[in-house]
């Protein structure tokens, strides 16, 4: 049942259409039509949290469209650019700073088209990163970036290693300080037993 609702409304041809869509799965599921305060409580973001963090030198905010549409399903190109021009103007109006980069929304360059390369040039960002993994160089192209994913468990050794550098060069380095960050775990786990 989940994976058919999430095919239907990832392949949707407009936000209108997933929408309406989802609006009939609420019905069916007896669940309220608009969004109860306890999904609104729990949304990640709320515009007085990016305010203090817009206050950080760590955080960059980019676009992401305003409804979240997977950009190369879209059959009518206005609606492609709409979602990625406003996204970009609500969130320079909250911000007050210029909005230059762009996350695609799933971001494989099958969920990307060419029509979410155009929309997101002709909304005026610089970048735009999609979720192919890889290092990127300067003939990658500035519309679809790769990166790579990171976490809170990551220590920044890890990831200046893997971002040093291109090829097998690179995965040494990383695998090195990688295995070497977690030996005092190893070594922990391996005499601390055998003392027991």
């Amino acid at each position: 049942m989940t994976r058919a609702i999430d095919t239907r409304i990832r392949f949707a041809k407009s936000v209108d259409e997933r929408e309406a869509y989802l609006q009939g799965v609420r019905q069916l599921l007896g669940v309220p039509h608009a969004m109860t305060l306890q999904e609104k409580s729990s949304l990640p973001f709320s515009w007085a949290k990016v305010e203090v963090m817009k206050r950080s030198e760590w955080i960059s905010f980019g676009g992401h469209t305003m409804h979240h549409p997977i950009l190369a399903y879209l059959t009518d190109p206005s609606e492609a650019e709409y979602e990625v021009r406003e996204s970009r103007t609500e969130l320079e109006r909250h911000l007050e700073f210029p909005v230059r980069s762009f996350a695609y929304p799933v971001g494989k360059l099958g969920d990307i088209g060419e029509q979410g390369v155009l929309s997101v040039q002709k909304a005026g960002y610089t970048w735009a990163v999609t979720t192919e993994g890889g290092i990127n160089t300067p003939q990658s192209k500035p519309y679809l970036l790769h990166r790579f994913s990171v976490d809170v468990h990551h220590h920044w050794l890890t990831i200046a290693a893997k971002v040093s550098g291109v090829g097998k060069k690179v995965s040494s380095v990383y695998n090195l300080f990688a295995n070497l960050i977690k030996m005092p775990t190893r070594l922990l786990r391996t005499y601390g037993s055998k003392r027991r």
